[in-house]
């Protein structure tokens, strides 16, 4: 895996992993903003509707590398737009793919703006816990990728899924999958990753 130095941002976003904060993990990430959470909205000028799910966690989530999902009515049918995020001002490889190695066979999202270095805007978080209460913002770049449901079943329901994107000059590989230590944390709240949380938002697609 390639190192990039880990911020102090995602430090305070571990504050409710830690074993030391006695915490219920659904109240404090099943709220606007945090990761895993999926936002539902209806247009009332056309009956357009679109679900967000906010870049969410992988692997032990102590990373700067998050994954989000988005999905209108407008876009081609069974298509989706998966959101990689990293969480601090940082380009994008513009016209790379993104990378996934699904069980041993290797799959490759195409940028949905292939002249794009990704968004950079700044967000703002409280995080509540027993013990603490604290507001904070950071920059976060996002770029978006061309994904189809089959796609995200395979990823869904893969043993292991190795996930690869290229920044500027660098890259990062991390694993989709949350590792043993971190799996007491994980079956408490497993939407705020990203693997459980794909599988819901297409559970409240399918609803709506």
């Amino acid at each position: 895996m390639k190192k990039i130095k880990q911020n102090s941002i995602i430090a305070s976003l571990l504050l409710l992993l830690s074993g030391c904060v006695n915490t219920n993990m659904k109240e404090s990430y099943n709220q606007l903003g945090m990761p895993g959470y999926i936002t539902k909205n209806v247009s009332q000028f056309n009956g357009e509707t679109e679900i967000s799910l906010e870049p969410a966690y992988l692997n032990d989530a102590s990373s700067l590398f998050r994954l989000g999902l988005h999905w209108n009515t407008k876009l081609p049918k069974d298509k989706y737009l998966l959101v990689a995020e990293w969480a601090e001002a940082k380009n994008f490889e513009p016209s790379a793919p993104l990378g996934l190695n699904i069980d041993g066979d290797i799959v490759y999202l195409k940028p949905v703006d292939e002249k794009e270095y990704g968004v950079i805007n700044k967000e703002t978080r409280t995080l509540s816990s027993t013990v603490a209460r604290s507001t904070f913002s950071y920059n976060r770049t996002l770029k978006q990728f061309w994904i189809s449901r089959n796609e995200l079943w395979q990823l869904i329901k893969a043993q292991k899924v190795i996930v690869r994107v290229e920044l500027l000059h660098t890259y990062w590989e991390e694993r989709l999958e949350p590792p043993q230590t971190a799996m007491s944390v994980y079956n408490e709240y497993p939407y705020a990753w990203a693997k459980a949380g794909f599988e819901k938002f297409l559970t409240e697609q399918k609803v709506n």
